[in-house]
């Protein structure tokens, strides 16, 4: 189980709720056969992580776990940035091959309606098909600083793929 990180990112520094958004992977729907490719949120932030980090606030509205498509995440990648390839999932123009990460072991949290797991905007998460009979329903918070720095490559890689 992984480790939980020291909150150093909120000591010294302000931040703002920058984006949110409410997912519901409903079960026997077209969505639910969708799986979400492994990636990084920062490839599609563009910050420039030497100057700052991004956090997601992610609370589960019911219980979840890998049936019902739920979170899934590798442990310590956060400290790399991996390549990112174009996607023809519909919502994620990009994601990383799971060649790339076999390094790495998949963490799935069970979660019960009202936890919160928070993480760090490199990390590389996924998330499986729900082949359960109950919808996943959650509600992402991202907390950005409020002056943020940027990498223009990640920027221009990304806008290149949402392009296509």
């Amino acid at each position: 189980m992984p480790q939980p990180c020291k909150p150093c990112f909120f000591h010294e520094k302000k931040s703002v709720a920058l984006s949110s958004q409410f997912i519901f992977k409903e079960a026997y729907s077209d969505y639910s056969s969708q799986a979400w490719k492994p990636h990084q949120d920062n490839f599609y932030f563009g910050l420039k992580l030497s100057k700052n980090v991004a956090l997601t606030l992610y609370f589960a509205l019911n219980d979840q776990e890998y049936k019902s498509g739920g979170l899934s995440f590798y442990p310590g990648s956060h400290k790399k940035c991996f390549k990112h390839n174009s996607s023809n999932v519909i919502g994620f123009s990009s994601g990383i091959k799971t060649k790339d990460l076999d390094n790495f072991n998949l963490y799935t949290p069970s979660l019960v309606a009202g936890d919160l797991v928070i993480h760090h905007c490199n990390i590389v998460h996924t998330a499986s098909k729900n082949i359960s009979k109950k919808t996943r329903s959650n509600i992402a918070v991202r907390l950005f600083p409020i002056n943020p720095k940027f990498d223009k490559n990640i920027q221009k890689q990304y806008i290149k793929f949402r392009s296509k």
